[in-house]
């Protein structure tokens, strides 16, 4: 019997409540089991046995690892006077790890300004712990947007664990890669200048659909060809309203302050992080 008969039968009996009560309390069981109450508390006690199943439990606690928490900065760039303006207000800035001049006078020159400094590795390379090593990075971000160069990073992931290092993934979440590979962080592209679709609300959803569990949203802050330009502050006004806000995101990538000067004067707008 359905909840909705119960309640029918409930609504259709003849005799008040009170007096079903006293019915139940004072004669025998055959005398009121067949009668409408009779029923529908059957049916009643029933339903309680066999209770609706729980609702599934909530996705678990978007926990960022300690390296890539803040604001972040994922650069192409070396040059000093690019990256000192910018150090007082990042939390991180990740070193292309294949350039010649990603070394361990320029790592601890950005520290020494107060940043954390990763390695992050495109398609070109596939160094893992080794860049990590020479940088004394405190993360490592590897590129995948293919299931090739994917697959690529994540079999760097064994070495990384091993040295209790921090590990994500920068990636456009192509459909032929599959699921989210466990342990390492998403960096959904959010580069809505090349894809007007890659909205943050639809990296989200995909990275959470694929089974990331640690997500950083990262944020297209360059243009190439005839792209129209998104700007850091329209990220973050699409960022608030979900929930994500503007505490862990990383750029890609601000170049010169001539390109970005609007995402630059709203960095500093947001304050320094020390």
């Amino acid at each position: 019997m359905t909840e909705h008969e119960v309640l029918e039968l409930i609504w259709g009996a003849t005799i008040p409540p009170e007096k079903w009560v006293e019915n139940i309390r004072t004669k025998p069981t055959y005398a009121w089991r067949n009668t409408k109450y009779g029923k529908a508390l059957l049916a009643a006690r029933a339903i309680g046995q066999h209770p609706a199943p729980p609702p599934p439990p909530p996705p678990p606690p978007n926990t960022i690892p300690p390296a890539f928490r803040g604001r972040g900065m994922l650069a192409t760039w070396n040059t000093e006077a690019v990256w000192r303006p910018l150090a007082p207000y990042l939390d991180w800035i990740a070193l292309l790890g294949r350039l010649p001049d990603t070394t361990m006078g320029l790592a601890d020159a950005i520290r020494a300004t107060g940043p954390r400094v990763l390695v992050w590795e495109d398609e070109n390379s596939n160094d893992g712990i080794g860049a990590v090593r020479r940088i004394n990075a405190s993360g490592y971000i590897g590129q995948g947007e293919s299931a090739a160069q994917r697959a690529a990073k994540v079999r760097l992931g064994a070495d990384l664990d091993a040295n209790g290092i921090a590990k994500g993934l920068v990636d456009n979440l192509d459909p032929s890669s599959g699921g989210w590979p466990g342990g390492w962080t998403c960096f959904p592209e959010v580069y809505e200048a090349a894809n007007p679709n890659a909205t943050l609300a639809n990296m989200l959803f995909e990275a959470r659909q694929r089974g990331a569990v640690m997500i950083v949203p990262c944020y297209q802050l360059y243009v190439e060809g005839d792209q129209h330009p998104v700007f850091l502050d329209q990220y973050h006004a699409e960022a608030v309203p979900l929930g994500i806000g503007k505490a862990n995101w990383v750029g890609y990538s601000l170049l010169t302050e001539a390109e970005r000067a609007r995402d630059i004067a709203y960095l500093k707008s947001l304050g320094p992080v020390r």
